[in-house]
């Protein structure tokens, strides 16, 4: 590995403008879309007082993903919604699409297998949910975790406030939202 890929794999947390330009962009999205049916309920759905913000803030400081996890969970959650008409990323499914993803990225990357636990437990879901969240995930993605390099640089710029992905081609809506520089 070159100096550079070290240094983009190291556990730290993110900034807290990426942490919360990152919320936008769920937010953005999982209201977009709107609510679910009652038939197309999922494991993934929940009904939860608490916000995006709190929950991403709490992993983020108790977990310490390296930068790269995040890029990646955004590739996965695209992955998984793309590939299942009954899984829209919208307010009831956001908080546990990103917590799995954030996991599976931690654990590819990462090389942290032991973490389930622990991410069951700041994102305050019973341990065995979160395991049945990540065989569900794993299966709907048919274990498609490999990332291009290309995939890669897309979601990091999304991340920083680059737009040019699938949910984000509308910059309209971020007029209003100064991006990000890394």
């Amino acid at each position: 590995e070159n100096e550079n890929t070290k240094q983009a794999h190291q556990p730290i947390n993110m900034p807290a403008e990426h942490v919360g330009h990152l919320v936008n962009l769920l937010t953005y999205v999982a209201q977009r879309n709107g609510p679910s049916h009652p038939q197309q309920l999922t494991s993934f759905h929940m009904e939860t007082k608490e916000g995006l913000l709190e929950l991403v803030g709490r992993l983020d400081e108790h977990i310490r993903c390296s930068t790269s996890c995040y890029a990646v969970a955004l590739v996965y959650m695209d992955r998984i919604t793309e590939g299942n008409a009954d899984l829209p990323l919208n307010l009831e499914t956001v908080n546990l699409l990103f917590t799995t993803s954030l996991l599976l990225a931690n654990q590819f990357l990462d090389d942290k297998a032991e973490r389930a636990l622990q991410f069951a437990r700041v994102a305050r879901v019973h341990p065995s949910v979160m395991a049945r969240l990540k065989i569900d995930f794993l299966f709907r993605v048919s274990f498609s975790l490999t990332v291009t390099s290309e995939e890669m640089r897309g979601y990091s710029d999304k991340l920083h406030g680059r737009y040019s992905t699938k949910y984000f081609r509308d910059t309209e809506m971020w007029d209003g939202i100064a991006p990000l520089v890394p």
